[in-house]
C-alpha cells in the first residue's frame, strides 16, 4: 500500500511540476530568436559531413568541444526551420523535463534510510525544491535564449545521475551502461559533466552507504575515467586557439549558475520542510506554509514573464532596422551585397541571420563588429548602411565605377607604429542630407601604448571645413592601446553632410591621428623614416542635391 501511494506521489508530483514548468515559461514564444543565428546558418548551409566536421574536429571549434549541441542544433533546425516556437518549446521541454528530474533525484536519495529518522518527508521535500527550482528566474535566459547549451546538458546531467540511482537500486549491467552512455552525452554537451563521476561516488558512498572497495569500485568507474583521456585532449585542442580560453580563460564560475541554482532551491525547501515538521499539529500554520510556497511560485513565474517581455522588446528592436530594410526591398538581386557601419544595436550576426532568414543566399553580409575587410565592390550589387540618431538605417547605393585618389600612396606608415593599409568609400557623390561612409583598415605593427584619436575633416578647395569627426577608433570603443599586433582592424567614420553645402563642390577627406593629450598628430613618414606630413588626403568628392 504504501508502495503505491508513493508511485502515486511520484507521478502526480511530476507531471504537477512539468505543468508549471511550462506554463511559466510559456512567455518565451514572445521572444524570437535571440543571437545564435550562426547555428541555424550552419545547419542550413552545410551538407551533414561538413556540419558533423564543424562539430567534431577541434579544429573548427572556437568555444567548448560540445558536439551534441551542434547536433541537437541540427536537429531542431531541420524541424522547425526559422520559426523560433519551435526552438522555444524544445527548451522550455528540456527545462520541464529537468525540474521534473530533479524531483525523481531528490525523492530517491531522500527515501534512503530508515523512515522514523527521518526529519522530512521525501517526496514532499523534493516537490517543493523541484517546483522553486522550475520557476526560479535569476537563470531564465538559459531557458529563452536557443543557442545556449545549458537546458540540454543539465538533461543528461541530470538524467546520468538518475539512471545511477536505478543501477544502485537494481545492479543491472544494462542499466549502468545506459547511465554511462548518458554521461558522455553530458560530456560532450559542456565541460562541467567532469564531476560527474565524483558526485555518482558521493552518492554511492552516503546515501547506499557502500563503503570504498577497489575490486568493486575499480570495474564500475573506470570506464568514466578512461573516457576523460580522449575528451581532455579534445578540450585542451579548443582552448589551445579557442574563443573562451582568449577572452574568459577555462574556469568554472557563474555560467554554471542553471545547475548549481538547485542547491539553493534544495536549502529553501529544507528550511520549509523543517517548518513544516514543527507546525504539523497546526493546520492553520501548515496551510500558511503551502500558501507561501504557492506565493512564491507565483511570484518567480511574474517575474519570468517580465523578463520574457523585456527579451522580447529588446529582440524586437533588434529587428527594426532590418524591417525597415525589407519594406523598401521586398527582394534583393542575386549577389547583392550589404555592409553595416557601428549598428547601435543589431549585431553582424543578427543581421546575417534575419537576412538569410528573408532572402536565402542572394545576401551577402557583413559589418564594422564582424571585424572583416569591407570589399565593397566584389559583388554585383551592394549597400552600405549607417544609423542616424534615432537608429534608423540609411542606405548608400554602393558606386562601382568611382575613381578616387590618395595622398601619400597607401600603406602609410605614422611615427607610431600603426598603418593605414586600405580604404574604401561607397561612392565620391556625396549626397545633401546624407553622410560621407570612409571604411579604414588599419594595422598595428607592434603593441601601443598610447589610445590616439583618429580625426576626418571634409574641407573644399579653400581648405574651409563642410564636416568633421573626432575620436578614437570604433566609436571610442577599441582604443588604439588595445589593438591586437599585425592584425587588420576595420573602422568607419561617418560626416553628416550639411544641408547647405554647395553642390558640385571640389571636396577633400583629410585623415590623420592625434595625441589627445597634447593634441600634437601624429607624422606621416616615408621610406626612409623621415616625414611627410601629417594628414592622408583622398579626393575628390562631389556634392549632388539630395533626391526627392
Amino acid at each position: 500500500m504504501k508502495s503505491i501511494q508513493a508511485n502515486c506521489w511520484t507521478i502526480v508530483g511530476a507531471a504537477t511540476i512539468a505543468l508549471v514548468t511550462l506554463v511559466a515559461y510559456l512567455p518565451a514564444l514572445r521572444i524570437g530568436f535571440h543571437d545564435g543565428w550562426w547555428y541555424l546558418l550552419w545547419s542550413a548551409t552545410m551538407d551533414p559531413p561538413r556540419y558533423l566536421v564543424q562539430f567534431f574536429d577541434p579544429a573548427n571549434i572556437t568555444q567548448g568541444y560540445r558536439p551534441v549541441q551542434g547536433l541537437y542544433m541540427y536537429l531542431l533546425y531541420h524541424l522547425f526551420g526559422f520559426n523560433p516556437d519551435g526552438y522555444h518549446w524544445a527548451h522550455n521541454l528540456l527545462h520541464a523535463a529537468n525540474a521534473t528530474l530533479m524531483f525523481l533525484i531528490v525523492a530517491t536519495l531522500g527515501g534512503r534510510g530508515n523512515s522514523a529518522n527521518r526529519p522530512y518527508h521525501p517526496h514532499r521535500l523534493a516537490f517543493v525544491a523541484a517546483l522553486l527550482y522550475a520557476v526560479l528566474p535569476n537563470y531564465s535566459l538559459a531557458v529563452f535564449w536557443h543557442a545556449v547549451v545549458d537546458p540540454l546538458a543539465g538533461f543528461f546531467y541530470l538524467l546520468t545521475i538518475w539512471l545511477w540511482t536505478r543501477f544502485l537500486d537494481t545492479r543491472r549491467a544494462r542499466t549502468w551502461a545506459l547511465a554511462f552512455a548518458v554521461f558522455l552525452l553530458a560530456l560532450l554537451s559542456k565541460e562541467i559533466a567532469i564531476f560527474l563521476p565524483l558526485f555518482l561516488f558521493l552518492i554511492e558512498w552516503w546515501f547506499y552507504g557502500e563503503k570504498p572497495s577497489w575490486r568493486v569500485d575499480a570495474p564500475r568507474y573506470a570506464p568514466f575515467l578512461i573516457a576523460f583521456v580522449p575528451y581532455l585532449w579534445l578540450v585542451y585542442q579548443v582552448q589551445s586557439h579557442g574563443e573562451f580560453a582568449g577572452q574568459f580563460g577555462f574556469r568554472i564560475g557563474t555560467h554554471n549558475l542553471y545547475l548549481s541554482t538547485m542547491a539553493s532551491a534544495l536549502v529553501f525547501a529544507l528550511v520549509l520542510e523543517t517548518l513544516w515538521r514543527r507546525m504539523s499539529a497546526r493546520r492553520v500554520a501548515s496551510v500558511a506554509l503551502a500558501g507561501l510556497v504557492a506565493c512564491g511560485v507565483l511570484v518567480s513565474g511574474a517575474r519570468v514573464a517580465d523578463a520574457a517581455a523585456g527579451l522580447a522588446e529588446f529582440t524586437r528592436q533588434i529587428r527594426v532596422p532590418f524591417r525597415d530594410i525589407s519594406r523598401a526591398h521586398p527582394t534583393f538581386p542575386p549577389d547583392t551585397y550589404v555592409y553595416f557601419v557601428h549598428s547601435p544595436m543589431t549585431s553582424y550576426w543578427d543581421f546575417e541571420g534575419l537576412f538569410f532568414a528573408r532572402y536565402g543566399k542572394n545576401v551577402t553580409v557583413n559589418a564594422t563588429d564582424a571585424g572583416r575587410p569591407a570589399n565593397l565592390r566584389a559583388h554585383a550589387h551592394a549597400y552600405v548602411y549607417y544609423f542616424d540618431s534615432t537608429g534608423k538605417p540609411i542606405e548608400l547605393p554602393v558606386d562601382r565605377a568611382i575613381t578616387t585618389r590618395v595622398t601619400p600612396a597607401l600603406p602609410a606608415q605614422f611615427e607610431a607604429p600603426i598603418v593605414l593599409a586600405q580604404y574604401e568609400v561607397p561612392s565620391n557623390r556625396l549626397e545633401r542630407g546624407k553622410a560621407l561612409v570612409v571604411i579604414l583598415n588599419w594595422r598595428a605593427d607592434a603593441q601601443l601604448e598610447k589610445d590616439y584619436t583618429v580625426f576626418a575633416h571634409l574641407v573644399d578647395h579653400k581648405g574651409a571645413l563642410i564636416a568633421q569627426a573626432d575620436s578614437q577608433p570604433g566609436n571610442g570603443k577599441s582604443p588604439t592601446s588595445e589593438w591586437t599586433p599585425h592584425r587588420t582592424f576595420v573602422d568607419a567614420i561617418v560626416l553628416p553632410i550639411p544641408d547647405d553645402v554647395g553642390t558640385g563642390a571640389d571636396l577633400r577627406l583629410e585623415l590623420g591621428l592625434y595625441d589627445s593629450d597634447t593634441m600634437r598628430r601624429l607624422n606621416l613618414v616615408g621610406a626612409n623614416g623621415a616625414p611627410i606630413g601629417d594628414k592622408i588626403v583622398i579626393e575628390p568628392f562631389t556634392v549632388v542635391a539630395q533626391e526627392k
